[in-house]
């Protein structure tokens, strides 16, 4: 197992978060182990004179010395006030230069075996000598022969917490009663003020300790992973079923070599996204269902850091595929190089692939006639520097930069007969954007996004697709699926408050004016014209009483939840976040349960206020329906993976079966309905448990049969 090396205070942990364990109940299975907690029992004295032993005999006498106790566990004083919140013992009326602070723990000899890493955190001022069962482990500022008038050899201010890794003396730990002992130096006797806050923590062996309900996947590369830095590596996954135990010792469900790169971090978070491709023997791309997922070649471990709940970016990822605009994710515990990183969602890339975007292969021979048109796929996102081109329609008056777009399939560095056709292509979308583009993609990835007020929706992780021209000429859009930044998670762009369009917000260029993200003009153009607005309303009242009722977002939510009750722990063990601020943060709950139901009433909160705002589309709606005068049916998304939504019109009232035949002719399901009035309907079904391939869907009524085709694509 890999460790952490040891440091000094001059140097100190540089992985300070994996250091800080968040102690949760018992029955959540941590690894970390809290000896000698904050809020510790402790035993304080400012000497008047040496007192032998103090830090090495826990059969000291010492009730003469005052009790600490209790949160937030501080010894010390300040005049100015700005120590008061971490002081639990008040030293102001007994000042000297230094304090001795004993805090005696018991160790269960079971226990004492399995640890093998231990760590102090202190926040001091001005400086410590930390000793364990009479052994100097760890000093800062500090003279090299300490006497009870000690001073401390230069100033430090006590704000934040240091961490000094002291595994190397772990041996001095013993199976029953220990003794943790420090000596707080101030600067001088006159000093206005003085602090000595500590804690002490050991970690188990992973390797034979690390117990989870969610899979685990371990990554070897060949090499240190950093920005654009492609590495080999081996890939395990241990994954026994839902509801079973996982265990780093387990034997691998799935096996593979791969090829995986660190990818950008816009805030610099400790916690990495990584994308990774699946090769086999001879280094060729390859396609697995990786936990469950539809077969693919290209994934993502994205990283949930500053969403404090670990759920943003998955019940996101669920809605979008049940309305048949994304893909499935699942959540994962993730190690590299021995290292545990923590919590994971794993998803699908969107590249190009029968099961992902689903587009005409190109080549670079593809040059000329229908064979130039596509597949093309393309991305908007905070990169600039990528290869693609500048879009010449500026997204308002004065805009300091053009919206790019950067070229994702076929290749970052296009013939130049393709890069032309694309180039143009593009120009007329812009121009005609309601003629070029899908609106029903166009519709949902307004509807996933807003739902989310996600505050990078329609500038940054856009992804834009087209096949060639003989299989479809329009434009497909479709999210990245990164919603860190979203459902109330940011005060950015006013992404915190539950009222109000993001793209209201976002295309207000006196708001963005000093970004360097801008949403394109055309989406301005589609909010505005109804051949989006009569759409986007009639699949929201599709949507509202199904994948988008209150009921159906908040049962995913919680079950997600309640998967993650014990999990949670190991994670925020190694990514300490809760009750931290975390750019670019809204709210700051001081407990994990905080944080999850600050989301849950804010998810709640939107889809009421979504609820409402849609009603400002009806009048177009109700304007632009004309009656109706004969029976419809379709379906969409088609293709879809798992969920489509088959929509139906009647002229009259009418009793309606639904079928679903499968390729052999096989009814597999069926909707009935007695005496539907005249008017549109629509119901979904989901294809989850069948295979991928053709299906049929037939309407019945009294006097109207029809049939059509549909796929499922995994």
């Amino acid at each position: 197992m890999k460790l952490l090396q040891r440091c000094h205070y001059s140097k100190p942990v540089g992985i300070v978060l994996f250091l800080l364990a968040v102690i949760q109940s018992a029955a959540s299975q941590g690894l970390n182990v809290s000896l000698v907690p904050v809020d510790a029992d402790k035993m304080v004295i400012v000497p008047a004179d040496d007192i032998d032993n103090w830090n090495s005999d826990p059969a000291l006498i010492d009730t003469a010395w005052t009790l600490c106790s209790g949160a937030p566990g501080g010894i010390g004083f300040d005049s100015a006030g700005d120590y008061d919140k971490f002081i639990t013992l008040n030293l102001a009326g007994s000042r000297g230069s230094t304090c001795y602070v004993r805090a005696k723990f018991d160790l269960a000899a079971g226990v004492l075996a399995e640890l093998d890493y231990l760590v102090i955190g202190i926040r001091f001022d001005d400086g410590f000598i930390a000793y364990l069962n009479g052994e100097l482990v760890a000093a800062a500022n500090a003279p090299q022969n300490p006497n009870h008038r000690s001073n401390a050899s230069q100033p430090h201010e006590a704000q934040g917490m240091v961490w000094f890794d002291i595994t190397a003396h772990i041996d001095k730990l013993l199976a029953g009663e220990n003794l943790f002992a420090v000596q707080g130096m101030n600067v001088t006797g006159s000093s206005p003020d003085f602090l000595i806050q500590v804690e002490l923590f050991g970690r188990k062996n992973y390797q034979r300790n690390f117990v989870s309900d969610l899979p685990i996947v371990v990554v070897q590369p060949d090499g240190p992973l950093s920005v654009g830095n492609i590495r080999t590596a081996s890939m395990q996954i241990i994954d026994n079923g839902a509801g079973q135990e996982h265990r780093l010792t387990h034997a691998a469900s799935y096996q593979s070599r791969i090829e995986i790169t660190q990818l950008t971090n816009q805030y610099n978070y400790p916690k990495n996204h990584y994308s990774f491709t699946l090769k086999d023997g001879s280094d060729e791309s390859v396609s697995a269902p990786l936990l469950g997922l539809a077969a693919g070649d290209e994934w993502l471990f994205y990283a949930p850091y500053n969403d404090k709940t670990l759920l943003r970016n998955l019940i996101m990822a669920e809605l979008a595929a049940h309305m048949g605009c994304g893909h499935s994710a699942r959540i994962c515990h993730l190690y590299i190089h021995d290292d545990y990183m923590g919590i994971y969602v794993l998803q699908e890339q969107n590249n190009r692939h029968v099961n992902r975007i689903n587009i005409a292969a190109m080549t670079p021979s593809d040059l000329q006639g229908d064979a130039v048109t596509g597949g093309y796929i393309l991305d908007i996102n905070n990169s600039r520097s990528l290869p693609g081109f500048d879009s010449p329609v500026a997204p308002f008056r004065g805009a300091p930069y053009a919206i790019r777009y950067l070229y994702r399939y076929p290749a970052l560095e296009l013939p130049q007969e393709q890069e032309n056709y694309i180039r143009s292509f593009i120009n007329s979308f812009e121009a005609q954007v309601i003629n070029s583009i899908d609106i029903a993609s166009a519709v949902d990835y307004f509807l996933v996004n807003e739902l989310a007020k996600n505050v990078d929706a329609y500038r940054n992780h856009m992804i834009l697709y087209k096949d060639r021209d003989s299989i479809n000429p329009r434009l497909y859009i479709k999210s990245a699926m990164d919603y860190n930044n979203a459902c109330g998670n940011t005060t950015l762009y006013e992404g915190n408050r539950v009222a109000g369009w993001q793209i209201d917000y976002l295309r207000n260029s006196q708001n963005v004016r000093s970004d360097s993200m801008f949403v394109p003009m055309w989406w301005q153009q589609l909010f505005e014209d109804k051949a989006f607005t009569v759409p986007l309303y009639k699949r929201w009242r599709a949507l509202k009483d199904n994948v988008l009722s209150e009921d159906f977002v908040l049962h995913k939510v919680d079950s997600l939840y309640q998967i993650l009750t014990d999990d949670r722990v190991l994670n925020f063990e190694r990514w300490p976040v809760t009750g931290r601020a975390v750019e670019p943060y809204g709210y700051i709950g001081e407990t994990y349960h905080d944080d999850y139901d600050h989301f849950y009433i804010w998810m709640v909160d939107r889809l009421d206020w979504m609820n409402e705002a849609m009603e400002d589309f009806r009048t177009t709606v109700e304007t632009d329906e004309r009656p109706i005068t004969d029976y419809a049916l379709e379906n969409y998304p088609n293709p879809f993976n798992p969920v489509t939504t088959i929509a139906y019109r009647l002229p009259k009232k009418n009793d309606v079966s639904l079928r679903i035949y499968n390729s052999r002719g096989r009814m597999i399901d069926q909707f009935l309905f007695r005496q539907l009035a005249a008017g549109t309907h629509a119901v979904q079904w989901d294809g989850s448990g069948h295979p991928s391939g053709i299906y049929y869907y037939k309407i019945v009524t009294q006097d109207f049969e029809q049939t059509k085709r549909m796929s499922l694509v995994r």
